[in-house]
């Protein structure tokens, strides 16, 4: 039996939902890699942050230490500035 050439109906399929899916996927795998960039970038961000008050804060326990420095040495040197200074007389010019 040969085939029946002369049937002309055409088969008709939707491949519109296969599509679909195929574009979720694709648009799914682009965010999953956007997410991962941006979260290893937020993790560098962050640990450079961590750093940056750190060195903060140690500069800041430098600067109080260098103060206090400066205070103490401001209260031995006053004392021996008062112990040297003298009082001189008025003079008159008359």
């Amino acid at each position: 039996m040969d085939p029946d050439f002369g049937y002309s109906r055409r088969l008709d399929v939707d491949f519109t939902h296969l599509i679909d899916q195929c574009v979720d996927k694709a648009k799914v795998d682009e965010s999953e890699q956007k997410a991962a960039e941006f979260s290893k970038k937020f993790d560098e961000e962050f640990g450079a942050r961590q750093e940056a008050q750190a060195e903060s804060q140690k500069k800041d326990e430098k600067i109080k230490e260098l103060e206090e420095k400066i205070q103490a040495l401001e209260s031995q040197v006053n004392p021996i500035t008062l112990q040297n200074t003298y009082i001189l007389p008025a003079r008159t010019f008359f």
